[in-house]
């Protein structure tokens, strides 16, 4: 065989070799190709309600049910995180968990409805974890008919260490925010000259309504004159 035909030969013999897989011996390497990791920051939320988190500079946008998100941010990099309630319900408290990759922890809250979420000094391989509980929020209002006139007073009657602050006491209050499933026993008092005839709506009965708070609801009191 000739010197050129055993040159053909090598030069197909290498053709149909095939590539070397990632991470063989002087093959690349995704993982030294990556670079350093960065800070992650990951938020979830809990409760019945729903919310959002926004993030300064852009990250997280995560609305309503907000199921748990994950971004990575560049070393070096601050990110402040905003927490709000949806328009239903209450934020109760959001807090940032923080570990450093010595593991050693710190806490970063809420300041007016920002969480100073990610530093600029953590160190690349810190993770973040920002959790905030909001709860659904449900409406009950108190409207009058007839001729009449009197007041309506509620009663809280599930409440650890008894009922608190009346959320309805109409007039003036005649709307309160209600968490889901808590109770309420509506009491009508007519003014002098005046009889409470019965309720009307979402409320029934000819003297004092108890309702459990599972929707927005109305409660129509009907006053007319003696």
């Amino acid at each position: 065989m000739t010197h050129s035909a055993t040159a053909i030969l090598a030069v197909v013999a290498l053709a149909i070799l095939p590539a070397c897989p990632a991470g063989c011996p002087g093959g690349p390497n995704p993982e030294a190709d990556a670079g350093p990791p960065g800070v992650t920051l990951t938020v979830t939320k809990t409760g019945d309600g729903t919310g959002i988190f926004r993030s300064d500079p852009d990250g997280i946008d995560c609305d309503g049910a907000c199921p748990n998100q994950t971004v990575e941010v560049t070393p070096g990099t601050a990110m402040s995180l905003r927490v709000e309630a949806s328009r239903d319900a209450n934020l109760m408290d959001a807090l940032c968990g923080v570990t450093f990759p010595d593991n050693t922890t710190t806490e970063r809250a809420l300041v007016d409805d920002t969480i100073a979420a990610v530093a600029a000094e953590d160190p690349a391989g810190t993770e973040v974890t920002c959790q905030a509980e909001f709860r659904q929020v449900h409406t009950l209002q108190v409207l009058f008919s007839g001729a009449g006139t009197g007041s309506v007073r509620g009663t809280l009657t599930n409440q650890p260490g008894g009922g608190g602050t009346p959320r309805i006491d109409c007039p003036p209050d005649c709307v309160g925010a209600y968490f889901v499933g808590e109770a309420d026993t509506l009491t009508p008092t007519p003014d002098p000259g005046s009889v409470f005839v019965e309720w009307k709506v979402d409320c029934s009965g000819t003297a004092t309504a108890e309702l459990i708070m599972t929707e927005d609801k109305n409660c129509e009191a009907q006053f007319d004159l003696q």
